[in-house]
């Protein structure tokens, strides 16, 4: 179990919540543990371990939506490449390559 102090809370509150996420961490203040941070599947294993009732915020609160690449563009461009996701950005460059032949 990893141990931070509320210095390190205050800091670097994102890399002490990514910890949390994979074991509880310990928080100390002046040398002392003060609290515990959990992900809420741990909090919700121990509270169901020990026969206690979860609280409704955790029940009731809605998961989170990971999507995952890019959705197809309604136009049918090609979105693969962030740098020419806009068709505008595809038009000009064809423009442009069009003006560098005739140079």
């Amino acid at each position: 179990m990893k141990i931070y102090t509320t210095v390190d809370l205050h800091e670097h509150t994102a890399d002490i919540q990514r910890a949390a996420a994979f074991e509880p961490v310990v928080i100390a203040s002046q040398g002392r543990p003060r609290m515990v941070i959990s992900s809420v599947e741990e909090f919700t294993r121990l509270k169901h371990a020990s026969g206690e009732q979860i609280p409704k915020e955790i029940v009731d609160a809605r998961t989170a939506v990971v999507r995952r690449g890019l959705p197809d563009d309604p136009l049918g461009y090609d979105t693969s490449d962030l740098r020419y996701c806009s068709g505008r950005n595809r038009e000009i460059a064809a423009v442009e390559t069009r003006l560098m032949q005739d140079e």
